[in-house]
C-alpha cells in the first residue's frame, strides 16, 4: 500500500516540475497592481510593461528558449543585430536588491561580472531562479512601466512589489462577452 501511494507522489510532484514550453517563449509577470505585464528588453535591462522607457535607445519584445537552465533571448525587432546569444540574468552576489537585465547581444554591449546567465527552472508555470522566487518590480516614473529585480536576501522593500514570472500570459476577454457572461 505504501509503495503506490509513493509512486504516485513522486508522479505529481514530477508533473509540478515542468520545463519551459517547448519552442519560444514570453514571459509575463504578476503581482499587486501587475496583472500580466510582459518582459521585454530595453538597454540590456529587464522591463515589464508596454511603454518605452524615456531615453533608451535599443527597446524590443524578446521570447525565450530554455536550455538546460539558461533562458536565451531572441528580439522581435528582426532589424537588430545581435551577434552573441544573450540571455537573461540575475545579479545574486548583492546585498540589496539590483535591476536585472541581459547578457550583452553584441560585442559594444557590457555585462555586469556579477551576473548570472545560470539557474532559471520552471515550478509548473512558474519561473524561479535556484528554486527561489518571488521576483521584485519597481515602477518607473512612467506609469505603467516597471523594472524586474531579484534580491537575494528576500526582504521586504519600499516602492517595490513581488511579481510572479510565469510563461502563461494573461487572459483577455472583451466587455461584450463579459456583459454576456454576467446577464445569462
Amino acid at each position: 500500500m505504501f509503495l503506490p501511494v509513493l509512486f504516485a507522489g513522486c508522479a505529481l510532484v514530477s508533473s509540478a516540475l515542468a520545463s519551459a514550453p517547448d519552442g519560444a517563449f514570453s514571459i509575463y509577470a504578476y503581482g499587486e497592481g501587475i496583472n500580466g505585464l510582459k518582459l521585454f528588453y530595453a538597454d540590456s535591462i529587464a522591463y515589464l510593461g508596454s511603454a518605452s522607457p524615456t531615453g533608451a535607445s535599443t527597446v524590443t519584445d524578446v521570447t525565450f528558449t530554455q536550455n538546460t537552465s539558461t533562458l536565451y533571448a531572441t528580439p522581435s525587432d528582426t532589424t537588430l543585430n545581435w551577434t552573441l546569444d544573450s540571455a537573461l540574468y540575475v545579479r545574486p552576489n548583492a546585498s540589496y536588491p539590483l535591476p536585472m537585465g541581459f547578457s550583452a547581444a553584441t560585442a559594444s554591449d557590457t555585462t555586469p561580472s556579477d551576473a548570472d546567465i545560470m539557474g532559471f527552472y520552471f515550478y509548473g508555470n512558474e519561473l524561479l531562479w535556484h528554486w527561489k522566487g518571488p521576483f521584485w518590480a519597481a515602477e518607473t516614473d512612467q506609469s505603467g512601466l516597471w523594472i524586474l529585480y531579484f534580491d537575494p536576501l528576500d526582504s521586504s522593500h519600499d516602492n517595490m512589489t513581488t511579481v510572479e514570472l510565469e510563461y502563461t500570459a494573461p487572459t483577455t476577454i472583451s466587455k461584450e462577452r463579459m456583459a454576456r457572461r454576467w446577464a445569462a
